[in-house]
C-alpha cells in the first residue's frame, strides 16, 4: 500500500516555490515511493517534498529503529557514558536547573543530568522505547507536555530537529517555556557538507528537515531566540565522508547510485555488515574496490578535520540561548 504523501510550503518561510536537489527512496525499508529534497527559492532552507503525511508518519519508525530489542537491565546499567557525559558538556549553565528533553528515547540522558542534580522531564512521541527509569517522560510531542512559560533553563534535543515537520512551532514553544537566559541545545545533520549534500546520507524520509547554519540562524530568528555557538565534530553522531572517493568514482562510471546505498542503508545489510569483521568487509568489496576503499579509510580522517574546522562537517550542535528581560 502506498505511502500517503502531501507537498508542504517551506516550514521556514511558508514560500511554495522550491527547486528538487535530489530524489531519494526509503532505503532502510526499502520501500517503493520517491521523495524529493527540495530548496526553497526564497529561503535556501532545504525540506522533504512530498513528505509522508502526518497520520502514517510513525509507522516510518519501527521498534528495530529504536534497538527496542535490548533487554532493560542493559539500559539500566549503561547510563553513565562518555556520550551522555558529552551532550551534558555542550551546556552553558553549571548549577543544576531544570531540564527538559525532546525525543527522550528511554530515558538514559535525563537520568544521567537527575544525578548530577537537575530536575528532569521530557517528552518521546514513539512508543516504542521504554521508559526504563521510570522518569517524567510525555508519551507523545511538546504539545502535550503541557510546559508553563519560564519553567525551564535547558530545553534539549539530540537529533531530534531533522524529523520534525514544523520545526518553528516547537522552537517557538522551546522559546516560551525557556526562562530568559535559558539554552537550547540540539545537534541535527549538516547539510552544508559533503556527506549530505553530495553522498546524500540523509536518512530519506524520516528526515523531512536539512538544515545548515544559515536555516538555523533563520529558525532561531523565528522563534525569539539568539544563536550562541556552533560545534561541528563528532562527539555525539558521525556523519562522515568515509566512502567519498568510492561514491564519486561509481558516479562518475555512471552507476545505479540508489542501488548502491540501498545496499549501504537497508536495515538487513546493515545489520549483516555489523557483525563482519573489517578485513571480511574489505574483501567483500572485490579486487577492483579495495584498493578504493584503503584510500578512502585512509582519507577520512583528515577530511573530517578540514571538514570540522571549515564548518562543512556532517553533523553541528548548536546552542542557542533566550535573551534575558
Amino acid at each position: 500500500m502506498p505511502v500517503p504523501a502531501e507537498e508542504p510550503p517551506c516550514p521556514l518561510c511558508g514560500a511554495d516555490e522550491r527547486c528538487v536537489l535530489y530524489r531519494a527512496r526509503d532505503e532502510w525499508l526499502d520501500r517503493p515511493e520517491v521523495y524529493g529534497v527540495v530548496q526553497c527559492a526564497d529561503c535556501g532552507h532545504v525540506y522533504l517534498s512530498p513528505r509522508p503525511t502526518a497520520a502514517v508518519q510513525g509507522d516510518l519508525y519501527p521498534p528495530d529503529f529504536y534497538a527496542a530489542r535490548r533487554p532493560d537491565e542493559e539500559i539500566r546499567a549503561a547510563w553513565d557514558t562518555e556520550t551522555n557525559r558529552r551532550k551534558a558538556a555542550y551546556l552553558a549553565l553549571r548549577p543544576p536547573g531544570t531540564c527538559f528533553e525532546i525525543g527522550a528515547y528511554w530515558g538514559d540522558w535525563l537520568y544521567y543530568m537527575q544525578a548530577r542534580g537537575w530536575t528532569v522531564h521530557g517528552c518521546e512521541p514513539s512508543p516504542h522505547p521504554r521508559n526504563v527509569f521510570g522518569l517524567p517522560i510525555v508519551r507523545g510531542p511538546i504539545e502535550d507536555a503541557g510546559l508553563a512559560p519560564g519553567s525551564l533553563d535547558v530545553v534539549a534535543a539530540w537529533a531530534v530537529l531533522e524529523h520534525l515537520a514544523d520545526p518553528v512551532s516547537v522552537c517557538s514553544q522551546v522559546a516560551r517555556a525557556l526562562r530568559p537566559g535559558g539554552e537550547f541545545v540540539f545537534t541535527v545533520p549538516n547539510f552544508d557538507s559533503l556527506a549530505a549534500r553530495w553522498m546524500r546520507l540523509d536518512d530519506v524520509p524520516r528526515h523531512v528537515q536539512f538544515f545548515t547554519p544559515r536555516s538555523v540562524r533563520r529558525l532561531a530568528d523565528a522563534a525569539g531566540l539568539s544563536v550562541e555557538r556552533f560545534w561541528f565534530d563528532d562527539r555525539l553522531f558521525a556523519m562522515s565522508t568515509r566512502g567519498l572517493v568510492e561514491y564519486t568514482l561509481r558516479r562518475m562510471l555512471g552507476w545505479n547510485l540508489t542501488a548502491y546505498r540501498r545496499e549501504k542503508r537497508s536495515r538487513e545489510e546493515l545489520e549483516r555488515r555489523a557483525r563482519l569483521s573489517a578485513w571480511r568487509r574489505l574483501a567483500e568489496a572485490g579486487s577492483g574496490w579495495a584498493p578504493v576503499r584503503l584510500l578512502d579509510h585512509a582519507l577520512a580522517p583528515l577530511l573530517d578535520r578540514i571538514a570540522m574546522w571549515r564548518g562543512t562537517y556532517g553533523t553541528m550542535t548548536v546552542r542557542l540561548r533566550k535573551p534575558a528581560d
